[in-house]
């Protein structure tokens, strides 16, 4: 995650019946910008540098959880879901949580084009930097 409008914080909530807030990454510093996009990195992720790390306590339930980015500017938050496992599989309850990563990736256009060609932002046979 990145920010053209100057730092931000990550929000971190446990999803219960109301959002149970857990802990925050405060004034994360942008990047330079303009980070590269290479041709690929629609599929397998950028490798820009990392600007945050949080390390999940092993208190922390699990279930799903969200990040939830909030810039010291104007633009609105970005909220990214993640579910923690418990560190003994099947030691909790029986209730699966599935988030469908696959399809985040497949309908949105980061890096100049989706999983499919006609929700692509750029022409086919088009390159992007590599």
């Amino acid at each position: 995650m990145n920010s053209r409008v100057g730092p931000y914080t990550f929000k971190i909530f446990r999803q219960d019946v109301e959002e149970v807030f857990m802990t925050s990454l405060l004034d994360i510093k942008q990047v330079p910008q303009p980070l590269p996009i290479g041709r690929l990195d629609y599929r397998d992720g950028p490798t820009w540098p990392s600007v945050a790390e949080l390390a999940i306590p092993a208190s922390w339930p699990s279930g799903l959880y969200l990040a939830r980015a909030e810039s010291t500017g104007s633009a609105a938050a970005t909220t990214i879901p993640f579910v923690v496992r418990t560190a003994t599989p099947g030691s909790q309850a029986g209730i699966l949580i599935c988030i469908p990563d696959t399809t985040y990736e497949a309908y949105k256009c980061w890096g100049g084009r989706s999983l499919y060609g006609f929700r692509s932002s750029i022409a086919p046979g088009s390159q992007l930097q590599t």
